[in-house]
């Protein structure tokens, strides 16, 4: 074989290399996402664990904005079955007030609980650095 067809096999073969193995990487990535989000779920007691935790997973195939994709499927979701839970357990009402009842527990837990756990977490950095 003359130079110039092996230094286009050598390409070839590389390029292939390099696809298959962004394949497989990005396969596997998308398996751990999915089931990591389907064990956070399960241990939250969410609903639709398989669904929603599938659709995180294929999702993440797409670079870059695939997981916040995933992320905001999941949410409707949830969000719709937070209408559900509500339209089941108290009729109309239920249903008119499910929106607001939502945002109100998001509300209290990004106004309320996540700056609390930051605190916490800087007092025991704090604690850990005076310790050093």
């Amino acid at each position: 074989m003359d130079d110039k067809l092996k230094t286009t096999l050598y390409f070839i073969r590389r390029c292939n290399f390099i696809l298959n193995r962004y394949m497989v990487f990005t396969l596997l990535d998308a398996m751990i996402i999915g089931a990591i989000n389907a064990i956070a779920m399960l241990v939250l007691r969410m609903p639709y664990v398989g669904l929603i935790s599938a659709i995180v997973a294929i999702t993440n195939l797409i670079p870059t904005f695939g997981p916040v994709i995933g992320a905001v499927i999941g949410g409707f979701l949830l969000l719709l079955i937070a209408i559900v839970t509500m339209g089941n357990a108290f009729g109309i009402g239920g249903i008119l007030l499910a929106i607001p009842v939502a945002a109100i527990f998001d509300f209290s837990y990004r106004e309320g609980l996540l700056p609390y756990l930051q605190k916490r977490k800087a007092e025991k950095q704090a604690a850990l650095d005076a310790k050093k």
